[in-house]
């Protein structure tokens, strides 16, 4: 005898057919920047701006040297009077001849012995003997 079996298949209905569906655009603002004049260049002169820089070079080696200064002892009120107006005489300004040894004295006598160039670094003998000062214990 025969055997069946029951076969089931799909059919199409309906054709396919093609459909024009209108979709709405959205819409959104946007700004924007638009140059209402051509880009221009300027050319602004800068001057030249220049600085002295110093630099220490060393030109000798270092060493000792022993002088002779003026002590405490010697450093009287007459004798720093008579340095004051010598260094007057000379030129220079000591400040008030008052017999004080102060910054406007020390100034001087650095600026004599820079001039004469004389063994900086005090009140040495060789300056007092260069502005012809005795010295008076």
């Amino acid at each position: 005898p025969p055997k069946f079996n029951t076969v089931r298949k799909k059919i199409v209905k309906t054709p396919a057919e093609t459909r024009v569906i209108p979709i709405p655009g959205k819409y959104k603002t946007v700004r924007v920047k638009v140059a209402t004049t051509p880009a221009t260049t300027r050319t602004i002169e800068i001057p030249a701006r220049y600085e002295t820089v110093s630099k220490r070079v060393k030109v000798t080696e270092d060493k000792n040297e022993w002088r002779l200064v003026l002590c405490e002892t010697n450093m009287t009120i007459r004798n720093i009077r008579s340095l004051q107006a010598a260094l007057k005489a000379a030129g220079y300004n000591p400040g008030l001849i008052d017999g004080v040894i102060g910054k406007q004295t020390l100034k001087a006598v650095d600026a004599y012995q820079k001039e004469e160039n004389l063994s900086r670094g005090g009140i040495t003998f060789e300056t007092v003997k260069k502005l012809n000062v005795n010295i008076i214990k």
